[in-house]
């Protein structure tokens, strides 16, 4: 099973930490690391044959994104991944847990649901941390990042005088009048910011570089999102509703619509990964079960004994008085 489109992962700093990589090439996954010219030493090392080298350096993460939408549409990719390089875990949420997954069914499946409409534009993993509060399988008209599947043809760019570079990318797509799909059952494990070297630690997030950032995402879109704190002090966007106000309608190839008010309802009720190997684990498992079960014949299956239930203790007759009468 092979994927449809093509993954690309923009990273810089990382070559010898690229998590992202590690994880697919250990499924065999195909895919391209796009660099800055001057780290092509440092991931030679180890990615000799999966770098892909944008004509311009330093220009930061939009730029690189922006080159990558750009070089999928020339190669006549209808779609292509974008996915950030510190992912550490592909997860599913099953019975209310994040189970570790293999990543490439689930993959798939985002790929054969987003090609069954005709209006969508991103699609996305969802944050692990985040899965435990969502209510539906799929969110329509929701931010998309972080591991996305992106429409090569759409006119939006990254913005890097925009801020926030992810959420600004979003809103643009949705002031559009595109759809997004946010699959809340996939997800994917990423580390704190500022936790690894290199990306955008020593840019973004270096010295008040997130308050800027994150001022510069308020003068883009005015009214739609506001600053605030962390408990610890640090600068952040706080959390905003300006997505439930996309009210898009999702179109279906064959013809089908999907009105806003029933939307999140009704795919949580009809979604189920069409690719069966996202839960070929689980079947294989519990038919092992009861494989076993049946083969033991019912003369060796160790039945619990009954326990006796105590004895009663016996009563104690009284010693009979004679009575003598007197006469």
């Amino acid at each position: 099973m092979k994927l449809k489109y093509p993954i690309y992962i923009p990273s810089k700093g990382r070559g010898d930490i690229c998590n992202t990589a590690d994880l697919l090439r250990a499924e065999g996954i195909p895919f391209k690391i796009v660099i800055d010219s001057q780290d092509v030493e440092s991931y030679s090392i180890k990615y000799p044959e999966d770098l892909l080298v944008v004509p311009v350096d330093n220009l930061g993460e939009f730029s690189a994104r922006n080159f990558i939408k750009e070089y999928a549409k020339s190669k006549g990719q209808v779609f292509h991944w974008q996915v950030d390089d510190d992912v550490k875990t592909f997860r599913r949420r099953i019975n209310n847990k994040n189970t570790i997954v293999k990543a490439k069914p689930m993959f798939r499946a985002i790929e054969k649901y987003v090609d069954m409409h005709t209006n969508v534009a991103t699609a996305a993993m969802c944050y692990m941390n985040y899965a435990f509060a969502k209510r539906y399988k799929i969110d329509v008209n929701k931010q998309c990042c972080s591991c996305t599947l992106v429409r090569s043809s759409i006119e939006q760019n990254w913005r890097g005088s925009s801020g926030q570079t992810d959420t600004d990318f979003a809103v643009q797509v949705l002031m559009a009048g595109w759809c997004t799909l946010l699959f809340n059952i996939f997800l994917i494990d990423m580390p704190a910011p500022m936790a690894l070297k290199g990306g955008n630690t020593d840019g973004y997030y270096s010295g008040d570089g997130r308050a800027k950032s994150n001022q510069a995402l308020c003068d883009a879109w005015p009214g739609f999102f506001r600053r605030g704190a962390h408990k610890d002090g640090r600068d952040r966007i706080m959390p905003s509703r300006i997505w439930m106000g996309f009210r898009q309608i999702l179109r279906r190839k064959d013809g089908k619509t999907l009105f806003p008010i029933y939307i999140q309802r009704t795919l949580h009720k009809q979604f189920d990964p069409v690719d069966p190997s996202i839960i070929l684990e689980e079947k294989a498992k519990a038919k092992a079960e009861k494989a076993s079960s049946q083969c033991t014949p019912k003369s060796l299956k160790k039945v619990p004994a009954k326990k006796k239930a105590p004895a009663k203790p016996k009563k104690k007759k009284k010693p009979t008085v004679k009575k003598i009468r007197k006469t």
